[in-house]
């Protein structure tokens, strides 16, 4: 990424801890909205909502898990919606958006008609996308296998199971038998919230929300201890600095690494590093709900990053790939 993206997303994570500020600190925060509103960044790319055309089509016994059903499937939407006897059906692109596994079955078949099959046959027309909501999915799922461990890792650590499985008092969640998404998306934010909320008592040495609203009353105040949020609890240099002085510490005399940790602190490198990676997936609901494909780009190029972290290989290529194509291969009107 850029200088200029950099600083772009940064100031969309600002916006993001605003938001969360305004939305879930109380009604005494509900005055800043519409400053809120004029703050919001957006990048050129954004789109004004727009009413879509839906053709509805029966059901077909098709298996869209294999490559001919992908191809079955894909003649009974040009043969319903006639899309052959449109003259210009030949010479235009296509946009076919479709889950990860979709994705991948059409392009094998673009593989497979490379060098044997010309025209439309040859399936060279589709511009393939990964629908964004599996994306999503993917990025929940990731979030809670990496950061809420194992069931016992502890009742007192509230980014564990096994802290939220005492205290909601329901039959246990365990990563083996994880619950629908919204539940694990919603468990994920409600600690992100709490956090954030937390961090602004810090920055700001209140003792509560309410007396911070007594003291505090301005918006430059709070957009001033916003960017402190982001800038001590969001901040990669931090991480950095503590995995140095832990690997620092762990030194000998001979500076081999056989010594127990001194120094370093992995339970806040763990909390800033959830707090980065969640505010990245709600800043993602938020571009969608925007309809603004610049930002949802700039997180698409930090989801390539977490993917490959938390082992998911495949979504990881198709982040590279949309990433890819769309600075070297498609054109500006794509």
């Amino acid at each position: 990424m850029s200088h200029s993206e950099n600083m772009e997303l940064t100031e969309n994570m600002v916006a993001t801890i605003l938001q969360i500020i305004i939305e879930f600190g109380g009604e005494g925060f509900k005055t800043f909205k519409s400053n809120l509103n004029n703050f919001q960044p957006h990048s050129h790319l954004k789109v004004k909502p727009q009413k879509m055309l839906l053709y509805l089509l029966p059901a077909w016994k098709t298996d869209e898990s294999s490559i001919v059903g992908n191809i079955e499937v894909n003649d009974a939407i040009i043969d319903k919606l006639h899309l052959k006897d449109h003259p210009e059906f030949k010479n235009q692109a296509q946009i076919v958006v479709g889950d990860q596994l979709s994705v991948a079955q059409f392009r094998s078949i673009k593989n497979l008609c490379a060098g044997h099959e010309g025209g439309p046959e040859g399936f060279f027309w589709g511009i393939t996308i990964p629908r964004l909501f599996p994306t999503k999915i993917a990025d929940i799922y990731g979030l809670l296998l990496t950061y809420f461990g194992k069931p016992n890792a502890g009742t007192l650590n509230p980014g564990s199971l096994s802290f939220h499985n005492m205290h909601l008092e329901r039959l246990p969640i365990t990563l083996t038998s994880l619950l629908p998404f919204w539940v694990c998306r919603d468990l994920i934010f409600v600690l992100l919230y709490a956090q954030v909320l937390h961090c602004l008592l810090l920055v700001s040495k209140t003792g509560s929300l309410d007396n911070y609203l007594k003291k505090y009353g301005t918006w430059d105040q709070l957009m001033r201890h916003t960017q402190q949020i982001h800038g001590q609890f969001c901040s990669g240099g931090d991480i950095e600095r503590l995995r140095w002085d832990q690997k620092v510490s762990m030194m000998d005399k001979a500076g081999e690494e056989s010594l127990a940790p001194m120094d370093g602190n992995m339970v806040f490198e763990n909390a800033i590093l959830f707090m980065q990676d969640a505010l990245l997936s709600l800043e993602f609901t938020d571009a969608i709900k925007a309809n603004d494909p610049g930002h949802i780009i700039l997180v698409l190029r930090m989801f390539a990053l977490s993917f490959h972290g938390n082992g998911c290989l495949k979504y990881t290529y198709k982040m590279l790939h949309v990433i890819h194509h769309l600075k070297h291969i498609w054109p500006d009107t794509v």
